[in-house]
């Protein structure tokens, strides 16, 4: 679908200043290109032509950054991965729920090569660490698959615990891989522990802090409500003890390292009941709470870690696990409707971080110089991890990039107040990341968005991939809207505007030629509205179905859903999970 002439050759725009922007031109023209093209940059405005006589006073542009695909040679993965497992053990789970799970997670230990790491913690009442974040050895395999097969249920859902538990464990390991994943199942609601959504999206967010004040401070928050229940303590779920499902084979011990911040030793004072220091005490066989065995120095390292949320049958909260998987970087929130769409949803996300071509990947948009001095400046970027620099240009986290993605930023920007018939440079765009191929930081562009400024009130034909990119835009944010419609019980003006946004795909000229991303636009809304007509809302379909759209990441264990965005590793992955 895209038609954008590259934008390799820069054209020097004839404006009042000519040479001052030949200059910002080829200042950029400087910067050395990639040897390896890991990511894919290109800039097209909206309209190419636009008359100085016309009413338009702004317009838009589309960044779009696309990876490359797989290696040909397949068996060479671009990099190793730490995959831990956090799984809902409560008495909901019983039956075939935890069957499924355990095909599930006997298929996930398939792919993993001698260069993985996979660990294992359950939660219900109580969390335990059933396998420790190992390499894949085929020893280590075989114990993992033995306690898998021997899961069983237990109590209610400590969903804190659980998650908390399985993040230290990815901390213990000392030299951890390039991709770090945590992977939630739950069929419920968080009922012990930390149980608002609010503490455990803070809590979450320390999973990838910088120091251990930042970790302890977001800990202290969460730990307010858990404080009654010592089995949801952070205390509580380090001890040795704790591990001793498996055998260990790493030492532990010289990474302790006394609390220098109040924020942690404040976890430590807080824990005043009595119930919760006679589990301390019974955990590290100390009587002081100063001589409390620690386990981890509590500092993130590595690659931060990607949380996907899969969220199990009809009564799970989908608001809390969409805003849990928003809180780390790269991570995602599935719906796993019935029993066998676990292993398609687990086997998607598996074909992500299993070929992720590029890490941490920061796009910059600017304004060079000259077209500021011609009154270019921009509006708005439409990305909810855009920041204002404050000097005329934003920056936007992309996060890491698998193999064949592809993610586009619209932007709106005020037109240079010059007349020239040749294209008049107005913004431009870099972006830097981490090229997993080569492990070298590398910087993409720079690419321009050039518009000519004839004299007159002429505009050139609308650009149809800008305009599409800015319906997804659109439909998202109603999307959206919606949602908090319908859980207020606005339910008919929820379907109200969802039938508005319908009609406007459909009344797309695009979309009556039956372009794939417009007609997978509509499939989408369709299967939202399923969520609007049902006797009770729990949106559990449109949150996945948003996130798709806004993330541009195949997220669903539907593969109608998946349609547009899934790639050949997510497809080839969730095929070889596919229910036997």
């Amino acid at each position: 679908m895209r038609t954008q002439e590259s934008t390799d050759d820069w054209t020097v725009p004839s404006t009042a200043e000519p040479s001052t922007i030949a200059e910002d031109t080829e200042s950029f023209a400087n910067i050395p290109a990639s040897p390896v093209d890991v990511l894919k940059l290109s800039f097209a405005p909206k309209h190419e032509s636009i008359g100085v006589k016309s009413s338009t006073t702004y317009t838009s542009a589309c960044v779009s950054i696309e990876a490359c695909d797989m290696p040909e040679d397949e068996a060479e993965r671009t990099c190793s991965v730490d995959i831990c497992v956090a799984l809902d053990v409560s008495g909901s789970m019983s039956g075939s729920k935890l069957k499924d799970c355990k095909s599930t997670l006997e298929a996930m230990l398939r792919p993993l090569s001698t260069k993985d790491r996979f660990g294992l913690i359950t939660f219900g009442s109580r969390c335990d660490v059933v396998f420790p974040a190992l390499l894949m050895t085929k020893e280590n395999k075989a114990a993992a698959l033995k306690k898998i097969k021997a899961l069983s249920t237990n109590g209610c859902t400590n969903l804190s615990g659980g998650l908390s538990l399985a993040w230290q464990e990815l901390l213990l390991v000392d030299n951890p891989n390039a991709v770090r994943s945590l992977f939630l199942l739950t069929d419920g609601h968080a009922n012990e522990g930390i149980t608002t959504t609010p503490e455990l999206v803070e809590m979450v967010k320390s999973f990838n802090a910088d120091s251990a004040s930042d970790i302890s401070a977001a800990l202290n928050e969460s730990q307010a409500a858990g404080r009654s229940n010592p089995s949801s303590s952070l205390l509580y779920s380090v001890t040795p003890q704790m591990n001793t499902n498996v055998a260990q084979t790493m030492n532990i011990a010289p990474t302790f390292t006394p609390p220098q911040k109040k924020g942690i030793m404040r976890i430590f004072s807080k824990q005043s009941s009595k119930g919760s220091m006679k589990r301390v005490k019974r955990s590290s066989g100390s009587s002081s709470p100063s001589n409390v065995p620690r386990t981890i120095n509590l500092t993130s390292k590595g690659a931060p870690v990607s949380l996907f949320c899969f969220g199990y049958g009809s009564d799970h909260n989908s608001e809390m696990l969409e805003a849990l998987s928003e809180a780390t970087p790269g991570g995602g929130y599935y719906f796993v409707e019935n029993d066998s769409d676990v292993f398609t949803a687990f086997g998607d996300a598996m074909g992500g971080i299993m070929s992720v071509m590029a890490q941490s990947a920061v796009l910059k948009i600017s304004v060079p110089s000259a077209a500021s001095e011609c009154g270019v400046k921009i509006r708005e970027v439409h990305h909810d991890k855009k920041v204002d620099r404050g000097d005329g240009s934003f920056t936007v986290n992309m996060g890491d990039f698998y193999a064949e993605e592809r993610r586009d930023v619209i932007v709106d920007f005020d037109l240079a107040n010059v007349t020239s018939n040749e294209p008049v440079l107005h913004l431009v765009a870099t972006v830097s990341y981490m090229n997993v191929l080569t492990k070298k930081n590398t910087q993409g562009g720079p690419r321009d968005c050039s518009i000519s400024r004839p004299d007159s009130a002429d505009l050139s034909a609308v650009n149809q991939d800008v305009e599409a990119q800015w319906l997804r835009v659109c439909v998202v944010r109603e999307m959206e809207e919606a949602d908090k419609e319908a859980r207020s019980n606005n339910r008919e003006q929820a379907q109200a505007r969802m039938r508005r946004v319908a009609a406007t795909i459909q009344a797309s000229p695009a979309y009556n030629l039956e372009d794939s991303f417009y007609c997978s636009l509509q499939q989408n809304v369709d299967e939202s509205m399923v969520d609007y007509e049902a006797s009770s809302y729990k949106g559990h379909r449109s949150k996945n179905i948003a996130q798709t759209l806004k993330k541009q990441r195949a997220c669903s264990s539907k593969s109608s859903s998946n349609g547009y965005y899934q790639t050949k590793s997510k497809k080839k992955m969730s095929k070889a999970f596919e229910m036997p």
